[in-house]
């Protein structure tokens, strides 16, 4: 009863292995007690308490607690230094995964005592800003990473993000979200760097405006870039660009791209070109109207080259759709549908268009039926409600 009374509703488990480990003349394994340890992954108030139970829980238990750390205050680092004071030693060992507050919590990596050393096992870092001040400064050498790391920041400036990048010589997926203030050239142009991080895994870019500057000083690192899986979102025509030029630094190793079109009404001169990412297995588009059949034109640069092509989508979301050029619409899309028969021979294809439902999607279900009406008899366009 003390033992539930202290552990909540885990203390018969944790009594049981209790007295296999302590009691028992038999002791059970390691890996055996991390197992069962494992389960309680998500009840931090049991895993403290493992901590004083056995000497052995620990290191299972310490693995739950601190697999993140989140510094969202600038006084949390010093209450950190306080509490483990000896870096070789500190729980820090565990974290795989650190959430920053940027400017204010960095700020306080300098001196003798530098709390970001002892993370020394960190794969993905997470860092975000509410502040614009051209002044910050991320440390060189803030963290000893020892694992390729995934980073994603938000809020910053452009160069902000880039002298991040340019610090983390084993980072290889970068995720971009929130709001990037667009930076003219001069104000985020850097020197290179004779070195460059990998880039070797995901390019994320979700919900960001003005990604172009990022996208080229990216691409002029010394070693380029060779992402594996790019997936843009894009608002502002300028960006579509340096998404191209994204698509097309990455050719060599390119395998995955999705792709999430927010602009409407758009005039582009030419679709992003696959021709060249023969390793493709699979490529994915988002749009936002039906209008926009300039982004699916990007997939008649798909040709018999791409023989790893495993997976072509297509999603259509309808948040609103007006009778008028209603013939246009037509026109545009049959335009593309003997292509997109063709690719249909090859490779798995879906391709839906999303409405909303209710009482207010009746009527625009009808006219999107009658728009589809030749290509849904062939099954190559799906009508469905959201």
């Amino acid at each position: 009863m003390i033992f539930r009374g202290v552990f909540g509703a885990c203390g018969d488990l944790v009594y049981a292995l209790w007295i296999e480990t302590t009691m028992s003349s038999i002791h059970l394994p390691r890996d055996v007690t991390d197992y069962i340890l494992d389960y309680l992954h998500d009840d931090p108030f049991t895993l403290m308490q493992c901590c004083l139970v056995s000497r052995s829980w620990i290191h299972c238990s310490r693995k739950h607690l601190f697999g993140q750390v989140s510094f969202n205050s600038s006084t949390l680092p010093e209450k950190w230094e306080r509490a483990f004071p000896n870096p070789l030693n500190s729980p820090a060992f565990y974290t795989r995964r650190l959430v920053v507050n940027g400017p204010r919590v960095f700020a306080k990596a300098s001196g003798k005592c530098d709390w970001t050393q002892a993370f020394s096992r960190v794969v993905e870092l997470k860092m975000w800003s509410c502040t614009d001040n051209p002044r910050f400064h991320f440390p060189s050498q803030v963290l000893i990473i020892l694992e390729p790391l995934c980073i994603a920041v938000a809020p910053l400036l452009p160069s902000h993000i880039l002298k991040i990048v340019r610090s983390l010589p084993l980072l290889e997926d970068l995720s971009i979200t929130g709001s990037v203030r667009d930076d003219s050239d001069d104000a985020c142009a850097v020197s290179q760097p004779s070195t460059s991080p990998p880039l070797t895994g995901t390019f994320q870019n979700l919900w960001t405006r003005g990604i172009g500057p990022i996208l080229r000083e990216l691409l002029a690192l010394p070693n380029g870039v060779r992402f594996r899986s790019i997936d843009c979102t894009w608002y502002i025509e300028r960006d579509l660009r340096w998404i191209k030029a994204l698509v097309d630094g990455c050719a060599d190793t390119l395998q995955y791209v999705r792709l999430h079109r927010k602009i409407i009404e758009a005039s582009v001169a030419s679709p992003i070109d696959f021709s060249r990412a023969t390793k493709l297995k699979e490529v994915a588009l988002q749009l936002e109207s039906l209008r926009d059949v300039s982004t699916v034109m990007a997939l008649k640069t798909l040709t018999s080259d791409h023989k790893d092509l495993q997976q072509i989508s297509i999603c259509v979301i309808i948040d609103d759709y007006y009778v008028n050029g209603f013939e246009e619409i037509h026109r545009r899309w049959m335009d593309v549908d003997r292509f997109l028969a063709q690719l249909r021979e090859y490779t798995a294809f879906d391709t839906r268009v999303m409405y909303i439902g209710g009482e207010a999607g009746e009527g625009r279900h009808k006219r999107v039926e009658r728009l589809f009406s030749e290509m849904m008899k062939r099954g190559i366009i799906k009508v469905e409600e959201i």
